[in-house]
């Protein structure tokens, strides 16, 4: 069939022009934190942030780039549950929960602190406490394979303590949903305290299922390979969209669809089916993010944003080290606690939940993209090379 020029949608090559330039511009910036030893996520931010201030992105894009990028935080979410081998997972939990226990406390004194002493109120102390708890799995993870240190035992204690933190995760949502919904101190710590033990119902009953249930047999069903994209898609999305019906948290639901298909399938089958998607949907949140990131914060707060930044990378270096030595007793204690003192890109989504475009918000998503920019260089700078 013939076109003619009349017929040439003018719209959709300006997008398809748009959209190749954004993808380059990706590829690019991604070549260039891999080549700095950076996650690509602080890349992908950096371009949300170029891209935003100088209106390289279409108006009528931006609401579109905001829902492929929620479904990019709910796949990364989906992955990581994914990824987790229950029977490894439980035989050095015990290390996880009690560093967990240790991060948290530490920062919720520190944080308290500095809050009640400026006068913040409740519900952001209890936001820069749930941020300054919780770790980088992005950045964790490319730190490992630069050093080529993935299956080191100081590695497995380290996301041990990073899947502690996603289970940790949907609490924190709820937590942040209660504070200032209340008037009353019964009430409020009634709502936290069911904001804590609701989604643990879910998660017990998902451990129960895939560690006392022999699931071995559903390793050999055979499965076409161009089932496992479908399967998965709709697993994640059913899962999110039932959850988030039950008023728990979506990012839980699609955290713990991963979880149950890893269990009952190939986690590298599934993993591999996925993957580009959640590269191209993960890279696009990551880009809305700096395309929402206040730039007249960052330069009118440079220094101070600089300086916090420090405080957290020596305070999270100091903690997690001394933490990992009293609870494992390793010499490779100073490794481990490393990996784990970058602000997590699961902050974003605790920053959305917060709910308040005000400073406290702003500067605390600058804080996050200045931390991850920087962990890479802190990681490099005081690890050691280890044998074991």
């Amino acid at each position: 069939m013939m076109y003619n020029d009349n017929m040439i949608d003018a719209t959709f090559c300006n997008f398809l022009l748009d959209a190749a330039c954004i993808f380059l511009l990706c590829g690019v910036l991604s070549f260039v934190m891999h080549a700095l030893h950076q996650s690509s996520i602080t890349g992908y931010m950096v371009l949300g942030i170029i891209a935003a201030t100088f209106d390289l992105i279409p108006s009528g894009w931006w609401g579109l780039i905001e829902n492929v990028g929620k479904i990019g935080i709910l796949l990364l979410l989906f992955t990581a549950g994914l990824e987790i081998n229950i029977s490894e997972f439980l035989s050095i939990s015990p290390v996880a929960v009690y560093m967990l226990l240790i991060e948290l406390l530490c920062s919720a004194l520190i944080c308290g602190l500095c809050g009640f002493y400026f006068g913040a109120s409740l519900k952001s102390i209890i936001l820069w406490i749930f941020v300054c708890t919780l770790s980088s799995t992005a950045v964790t993870l490319k730190n490992l394979q630069h050093t080529k240190s993935t299956y080191k035992l100081y590695a497995l204690y380290a996301m041990s303590v990073l899947v502690a933190q996603d289970i940790c995760f949907s609490s924190m949502q709820l937590i942040l949903q209660s504070v200032g919904n209340h008037d009353s101190l019964t009430v409020l710590m009634l709502e936290i305290l069911s904001s804590v033990l609701i989604p643990l119902v879910p998660l017990v009953v998902v451990f129960a299922f895939l560690y006392f249930v022999d699931l071995r047999y559903t390793q050999h069903v055979k499965i076409l390979p161009e089932y496992y994209l479908w399967i998965v898609l709709g697993s994640c999305f059913a899962t999110a969209g039932l959850f988030g019906i039950l008023k728990i948290s979506v990012e839980y639901g699609a955290f713990l669809g991963g979880l149950l298909c890893g269990g009952v399938g190939d986690r590298h089958n599934w993993y591999r089916a996925i993957e580009p998607i959640v590269k191209i949907t993960s890279a696009i949140f990551f880009m809305w993010v700096g395309m929402t990131t206040d730039l007249q914060v960052i330069h009118s707060n440079i220094l101070l944003l600089t300086l916090c930044v420090l405080c957290i990378l020596i305070i999270k270096t100091v903690v997690n080290v001394v933490g990992f030595y009293l609870v494992t007793k390793s010499a490779h204690s100073l490794q481990a606690g490393l990996l784990l003192v970058t602000l997590s890109e699961f902050s974003f989504p605790l920053i959305e939940t917060y709910n308040a475009h005000d400073f406290t918000s702003e500067f605390l998503k600058a804080l996050v993209i200045i931390s991850m920019m920087l962990g890479g260089i802190w990681y490099e700078l005081l690890s050691t090379p280890t044998k074991e």
